[in-house]
C-alpha cells in the first residue's frame, strides 16, 4: 500500500480527525503489524496532535478495537456486495462468495485477514481482539450457513463449520503464497462438499 501523506492544512473538525486517524491506523496496523505501529507512527503519519487521538480513542486498544470494527464492516459490505442480486441457487451463491474471496486475495497489499493476525500478535484469550475475532468468525459462519441450507445435505450447521475452515485456511495461504491460487482451491473444495462436484 502506498504510505500515508500526513495532512498539515491547519484545524480540521472532530469528525474528520477521527476519521483521518481510524483510515491512517487501519492501514499501518494491517500493512505493518498492530505491535509494531505505535501511537505515535498514527499521530505523525494522521497529521493530527496526540491529545487530538487521546480524545477519540482512550487507548491503543480502543484504536486498535474501532479499527477492526471499521475492518470488519468492509468485510460484510464485501460480501453483501458480491451476493447482492444473486438468485437463491446454491451453485450460484457459492460461486459469488468465493469469487469474492479470490478478489479480495488479489487485491493490492492484501495481507490477510486482519483479525486472525491481530489474534496472531495478541496471545491473551481475555484481549479484545480475541472477542472481535470470535464475532467476526460467527459472521462468515452465518454467511456460509445460509449457503449451505441452500443445499440438499443434511446437518448445514457441520457443513458450515467445514466451508469456514476452507476460508480461513484459504487466508492463511494467500498470505503465504502470495497469490490468490487457494481462494480457487477452497471454492472447489467447497462445491465437493456441497456435491455440486
Amino acid at each position: 500500500m502506498p504510505k500515508t501523506t500526513p495532512r498539515k492544512s491547519g484545524p480540521r473538525p472532530s469528525g474528520e480527525a477521527r476519521e483521518r486517524i481510524l483510515a491512517v491506523a487501519t492501514e499501518l496496523f494491517y500493512r505493518d503489524g498492530i505491535r509494531a505501529v505505535g501511537v505515535d507512527a498514527v499521530v505523525r503519519e494522521s497529521g493530527v496532535a496526540k491529545m487530538t487521538l487521546y480524545s477519540h480513542f482512550k487507548s491503543k486498544e480502543d484504536l486498535v478495537a474501532a479499527c477492526l470494527s471499521r475492518q470488519g464492516d468492509a468485510c460484510r459490505e464485501r460480501f453483501a456486495r458480491a451476493l447482492e442480486g444473486v438468485p437463491e441457487q446454491l451453485a450460484l451463491r457459492v460461486d459469488a462468495f468465493f469469487s469474492a474471496l479470490e478478489a479480495w486475495f488479489s487485491e493490492p497489499g492484501f495481507r490477510g485477514c486482519p483479525f486472525i493476525n491481530a489474534t496472531s500478535e495478541f496471545g491473551d484469550p481475555s484481549h479484545t481482539t480475541r472477542q472481535l475475532t470470535l464475532e467476526h468468525q460467527e459472521f462468515l459462519r452465518s454467511a456460509l450457513l445460509a449457503v449451505a441450507r441452500l443445499s440438499d445435505r443434511s446437518g448445514p450447521e457441520s457443513i458450515a463449520e467445514e466451508l469456514l475452515l476452507l476460508v480461513e485456511g484459504a487466508i492463511v495461504l494467500a498470505v503465504t503464497r502470495g497469490d490468490a491460487a487457494p481462494a480457487r482451491s477452497a471454492h472447489a473444495a467447497a462445491r465437493r462438499i456441497l456435491g455440486l462436484g
